[in-house]
């Protein structure tokens, strides 16, 4: 069953349980765009896990200068996430879309 993009809410706060946890979930990939009003750099990590505490990190973390963007696409299926997915913006302010599927 896939669910397709999830958007997490734009800003500088983290986002736990950004998606929830289900035993086939998975990250296919995610973009990521820097909001921040005046421009800044960013810093956002993915993780698996319902909080930030308690999560562990998916990749390495996304750097963005002022204005930046990414798209990130991983191949052969996507990462398994079962415990959910989280988002901890470490610095500035983002938008982050995540792209999710459940086998």
């Amino acid at each position: 069953m896939a669910i397709g993009p999830v958007l997490a809410a734009s800003g500088s706060a983290d986002v736990e349980a950004a998606v929830a946890a289900h035993n086939t979930l998975r990250l296919k990939g995610f973009a990521v765009s820097e909001t921040a009003s005046p421009m800044a750099d960013a810093e956002v990590i993915i993780l698996h896990g319902a909080t930030v505490a308690a999560g562990t990190q998916v990749v390495p973390p996304v750097n963005l200068d002022p204005n930046g963007f990414g798209l990130y696409w991983f191949p052969d299926g996507g990462i398994p996430c079962p415990n959910g997915i989280t988002i901890d913006r470490v610095a500035g302010s983002t938008t982050v879309i995540l792209y999710v599927d459940r086998i």
